[in-house]
């Protein structure tokens, strides 16, 4: 079975590597692949869990698979100003707390515009590879 960034999986009562979430639904956040090594997959859901392809056939079930162009994140607002001097650094979770703050910063700053923007996507690119040691 192929798993999916966004897909929506349940880890089995049997397995047996991590106890702590067995039976627990979550969210495929991020498949890492490397010089042709089998790729690791990391249920965001649930702190540190990652796994091989082959632990996924075996210990969980996809329960859901966002269509394409379906959300799998709640949205994420900013503001932004062209007269500001740093990159926005504080994200708000809903369009009237994103307003509210804007208002906020034009008080504060006579003259000065400040937008409210909507993200539409993120891209990050990983550059790290876990490993542990006994």
């Amino acid at each position: 079975m192929k798993f999916q960034l966004g897909d929506t999986v349940r880890l089995a009562d049997s397995l047996f590597f991590d106890p702590e979430a067995r039976g627990k639904y979550g969210r495929i956040t991020r498949i890492v692949k490397r010089n042709g090594e089998e790729p690791k997959y990391t249920i965001g859901d649930i702190a540190g869990f990652s796994c091989t392809q082959e632990a996924l056939d075996e210990y969980i079930e996809l329960v859901d698979r966002p269509r394409a162009n379906t959300p799998t994140k709640d949205p994420v607002y900013i503001l932004w100003s062209p007269e500001g001097r740093t990159n926005p650094e504080v994200t708000f979770t809903t369009i009237d707390q994103a307003k509210d703050a804007a208002k906020t910063m034009a008080r504060r700053n006579q003259g000065q515009k400040f937008y409210v923007m909507k993200a539409e996507k993120s891209y990050v690119k990983s550059e790290f590879f876990e490993e542990n040691f006994k």
